[in-house]
């Protein structure tokens, strides 16, 4: 099993907690677990898996207060991360946004909160040069967006509706003209 390079476990009835011992696959490009019982917390463990690309937690039943271990922040390799609808709480760690091949970020039906910029929408996300994707509806987030969000991405989707966020809407993100869908209702935003 060392050679693992990808598992595709969505979709079934697998319950309890992820098994830290995943962390120990070190090819493992992409892992895929949404959709089951799982009901622990996000393993630390995965956070070494130094070659993974993909990662899909998303509507599990994690336990609250499961918050995203800082060390996730680590998996320079990580292109699209999809941990929706999994009772995440806690602030978006700061140095999710050095993340630099990231280009799908899903976050959204959890109950993230802070206030910005002190962690909720850390502003180096923002600036992901990759960042096509990026969805964090249905959260508790509050305060302004940096003016700069989008300017050094090619943004496509930008979800972010029923949060607490004010202030305007960046104008970077509409500026390299690749914007399709822009979701931003039950806020406070002005303009």
């Amino acid at each position: 099993m060392a050679q693992l390079q990808s598992i595709y476990l969505g979709g079934n009835n697998f319950s309890g907690d992820i098994p830290p011992a995943i962390g120990k696959l070190q090819e493992l490009k992409v892992l895929s677990m949404g959709g089951n019982h799982f009901n622990g917390s996000l393993p630390p463990e995965i956070g070494h898996l130094s070659n993974l690309e993909y990662l899909r937690l998303s509507n599990n039943n994690l336990l609250a207060p499961s918050t995203l271990p800082s060390n996730y922040t680590k998996l320079k390799k990580l292109t699209k991360l999809w941990i929706f609808n999994s009772n995440l709480t806690g602030e978006i760690p700061p140095s999710i946004g050095d993340l630099e091949a990231m280009e799908w970020l899903d976050l959204s039906q959890n109950d993230l909160h802070g206030k910005i910029p002190d962690g909720s929408i850390p502003e180096g996300i923002g600036r992901l040069p990759g960042l096509v994707d990026f969805k964090v509806w249905d959260n508790n987030l509050s305060g302004e967006l940096s003016p700069d969000f989008g300017k050094y991405s090619n943004l496509t989707q930008f979800q972010v509706s029923s949060n607490k966020l004010t202030g305007k809407l960046p104008d970077h993100l509409c500026s390299k003209g690749y914007l399709v869908g822009l979701v931003a209702y039950e806020n406070n935003f002005t303009g």
